[in-house]
Protein backbone atom coordinates (compact mmCIF):
# COMPACT_ATOMS: atom_id res chain seq x y z
CA UNK A 1 0.00 0.00 0.00
CA UNK A 2 1.54 3.24 -0.99
CA UNK A 3 1.85 6.18 1.63
CA UNK A 4 -0.89 8.37 0.65
CA UNK A 5 -3.50 5.13 0.76
CA UNK A 6 -2.34 3.94 4.41
CA UNK A 7 -2.96 7.70 5.41
CA UNK A 8 -6.33 7.08 4.19
CA UNK A 9 -6.90 4.26 5.97
CA UNK A 10 -9.01 4.55 8.93
CA UNK A 11 -8.00 1.88 11.74
CA UNK A 12 -9.68 1.20 15.30
CA UNK A 13 -7.39 -0.81 17.31
CA UNK A 14 -5.32 -1.92 14.30
CA UNK A 15 -7.81 -3.14 12.31
CA UNK A 16 -9.49 -1.53 9.12
CA UNK A 17 -12.52 0.36 9.70
CA UNK A 18 -15.08 0.86 6.82
CA UNK A 19 -18.17 3.06 6.87
CA UNK A 20 -20.52 0.89 4.51
CA UNK A 21 -23.95 2.57 5.59
CA UNK A 22 -25.62 4.89 7.43
CA UNK A 23 -29.46 4.53 8.56
CA UNK A 24 -30.86 7.29 10.40
CA UNK A 25 -33.40 10.43 10.60
CA UNK A 26 -31.61 14.38 10.28
CA UNK A 27 -33.82 17.46 9.92
CA UNK A 28 -33.65 19.08 6.57
CA UNK A 29 -32.25 15.00 5.10
CA UNK A 30 -34.48 12.84 3.76
CA UNK A 31 -31.18 10.48 3.00
CA UNK A 32 -28.21 9.62 3.60
CA UNK A 33 -26.92 11.44 0.37
CA UNK A 34 -28.91 14.44 2.03
CA UNK A 35 -27.60 14.44 4.99
CA UNK A 36 -23.84 14.50 4.08
CA UNK A 37 -24.69 17.05 1.89
CA UNK A 38 -26.26 19.01 4.37
CA UNK A 39 -22.79 18.93 6.30
CA UNK A 40 -20.63 19.52 3.13
CA UNK A 41 -22.37 22.90 2.41
CA UNK A 42 -22.86 23.92 5.99
CA UNK A 43 -26.51 24.01 6.05
CA UNK A 44 -27.97 25.32 9.41
CA UNK A 45 -30.87 22.54 9.88
CA UNK A 46 -32.30 23.89 13.37
CA UNK A 47 -35.43 26.08 12.44
CA UNK A 48 -38.55 28.05 14.19
CA UNK A 49 -40.72 25.20 15.39
CA UNK A 50 -43.31 24.45 12.76
CA UNK A 51 -47.30 25.25 13.10
CA UNK A 52 -47.84 21.40 12.83
CA UNK A 53 -46.17 20.95 16.11
CA UNK A 54 -47.35 23.51 18.23
CA UNK A 55 -47.86 27.47 18.39
CA UNK A 56 -44.79 29.07 19.82
CA UNK A 57 -47.29 31.70 21.55
CA UNK A 58 -49.34 28.60 23.43
CA UNK A 59 -45.71 27.56 24.91
CA UNK A 60 -43.16 30.41 24.41
CA UNK A 61 -41.52 32.75 27.04
CA UNK A 62 -37.90 34.29 27.81
CA UNK A 63 -38.49 33.13 31.04
CA UNK A 64 -36.77 30.07 31.64
CA UNK A 65 -38.14 29.40 35.26
CA UNK A 66 -41.75 29.82 34.10
CA UNK A 67 -43.90 26.90 34.10
CA UNK A 68 -45.04 24.46 31.78
CA UNK A 69 -43.05 26.83 29.12
CA UNK A 70 -40.05 26.80 27.21
CA UNK A 71 -37.61 29.84 26.55
CA UNK A 72 -36.60 27.74 23.30
CA UNK A 73 -38.29 28.72 20.38
CA UNK A 74 -35.69 26.76 17.51
CA UNK A 75 -35.06 23.08 16.60
CA UNK A 76 -33.79 20.20 14.73
CA UNK A 77 -37.68 18.98 13.05
CA UNK A 78 -37.95 15.81 11.18
CA UNK A 79 -39.94 15.47 7.73
CA UNK A 80 -43.05 13.26 8.15
CA UNK A 81 -41.90 10.02 7.99
CA UNK A 82 -44.97 6.91 7.14
CA UNK A 83 -45.63 5.01 9.95
CA UNK A 84 -47.55 1.97 10.27
CA UNK A 85 -47.99 1.18 14.21
CA UNK A 86 -49.03 -2.56 13.29
CA UNK A 87 -45.52 -3.36 11.73
CA UNK A 88 -44.31 -3.22 15.54
CA UNK A 89 -47.47 -4.40 17.37
CA UNK A 90 -48.57 -0.97 18.37
CA UNK A 91 -52.23 -0.19 18.46
CA UNK A 92 -53.51 2.65 16.68
CA UNK A 93 -55.22 4.41 19.72
CA UNK A 94 -51.66 4.26 21.49
CA UNK A 95 -50.21 6.56 19.05
CA UNK A 96 -50.99 9.79 20.55
CA UNK A 97 -49.94 8.75 24.14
Amino acid sequence: MKQSEQDRTLTTAGAPLAIIGIGCLFPKSEDATAYWATIREGVDAITEIPESHWRISDYYDSDPKRTDHTYGKRGGFLSEVPFNPMQFNIPPNAIEA
